[in-house]
């Protein structure tokens, strides 16, 4: 793979939002390092189906949705089904754009110790996003982004490593899991903010763009592998760090930066500050990037052509009304509850369409799965159908 080899950075940067960040933090305070095992399943699940995203965009040359729609002949489910794919991609994500927004905003604010207006704040995020966004040049967005994952994850690393225990102790917590029925909720919940539809169609469709230019799919697969890893590992510091912190005072990722200020005293406001910052921008340009591509592969032209100019406009819609979201200071509960039903249904649709394809010997060829790869995605399937089924719970109960 030649200039766009590194197409994971965007995943880990997807990995990473300040969902994630909160969830992470809250884990680690309530429960102490016993979670560690659930980010592990995480790392697989989500290595797992990116992977397969991966290989099947890159050797099919097709968008995921166009991928889903190979199997499904009847129009009425194909109408259905195309539905989800738009609702929970594009509505999805214009509605969790203002969490990403609004994690970002805060980080500038620790950075700033809030001596610039949020108005002024939103203006320079909002320009640095639709910058991005419009210019389209995912080597220059690709640079970005793994330039902040690195900044983050050395901040969060070394934060982890600093206040965290022995490593026999992590290694322990990250791989013997801790099933206790107080702890079931919050395990759902970490799994749940790093396994999301929206990272898979953004993976396929990165590697449809740059498929001339991917050497083997060994690359692919290494390159994937990499960056989750790297996400997940950001992830496990953040969540060390607020188990570190020893503190049933903290109710959000903002109070950490007080709890930390006896150990590491005036860093802890610009670590945590700008590790939110780097994972709310990331998300508010990953988010808008997948809802831009998503949505102008379901409504390309009949000659299958799919218009650049109007996956930008997508992508910058989607973008604008995060921004007018965080700028009243919350999304209607009935579209976020609206989006959480369309994640919940179809996220077991996704994975149960990958694993059947990834299986497809007159697809895949030799890189059709294994006999492991089988097994494994059995389980794994099981596990997205029981996250669904908690996501749907949650969002009914809203």
């Amino acid at each position: 793979m030649s200039k766009q080899k590194h197409l994971g950075v965007f995943i880990a940067a997807a990995f990473i939002g300040p969902g994630t960040v909160t969830t992470c933090t809250l884990a680690g305070v309530d429960f102490g390092i016993e979670l560690l095992w659930a980010l592990t399943i995480s790392i697989v699940i989500t290595y797992y189906f990116q992977e397969i995203a991966a290989r099947l965009g890159w050797v099919l040359n097709e968008d995921l949705d166009q991928i889903i729609m190979r199997g499904i002949k009847q129009p009425l489910l194909r109408f259905t089904v195309l539905g989800l794919i738009v609702s929970s991609i594009f509505i999805g994500n214009a509605a969790y754009q203002g969490g990403n927004l609004s994690g970002t905003l805060i980080g500038l604010q620790l950075l700033s110790d809030e001596s610039i207006s949020k108005t002024t704040l939103m203006i320079l995020i909002g320009l640095g996003v639709l910058t991005m966004l419009w210019n389209g040049r995912f080597e220059l967005i690709k640079r970005l982004l793994m330039l902040l994952v690195v900044l983050m994850g050395i901040s969060f690393l070394f934060t982890a490593i600093y206040l965290g225990p022995g490593i026999l102790t992590l290694l322990k917590a990250a791989f013997i899991p801790a099933f206790k029925g107080s702890n079931t909720l919050m395990v759902v919940a970490l799994v749940g903010t790093t396994v999301v539809p929206y990272n898979l169609f953004l993976h396929t469709a990165l590697v449809k763009q740059s498929r001339s230019e991917i050497s083997s799919h060994r690359l692919l697969k290494i390159d994937a592998l990499f960056s989750i890893l790297i996400g997940g590992l950001i992830s496990m510091a953040i969540l060390v760090t607020a188990a570190s912190a020893g503190s049933e005072g903290i109710s959000s990722v903002i109070d950490l930066a007080a709890i930390l200020k006896p150990s590491l005293g005036e860093w802890s406001k610009y670590i945590v500050g700008f590790g939110l910052f780097a994972a709310g921008f990331t998300s508010s340009i990953t988010a808008p990037l997948a809802a831009g591509l998503v949505t102008a592969s379901v409504f390309r032209s009949k000659e299958g052509a799919v218009s650049e100019r109007f996956s930008k406009f997508a992508a910058i819609l989607v973008f604008a009304i995060g921004w007018v979201v965080t700028m009243v200071g919350s999304a209607p509960i009935e579209i976020i509850k609206f989006a959480q039903i369309a994640n919940g249904i179809l996220l077991p649709i996704v994975a149960i369409t990958l694993f059947i394809l990834s299986r497809n010997k007159s697809l895949l060829g030799e890189l059709a799965n294994t006999k492991g790869q089988n097994i494994l995605g059995i389980i794994l399937v099981l596990f997205t159908l029981i996250l669904g089924l908690m996501g749907l719970s949650k969002a009914l109960n809203l």
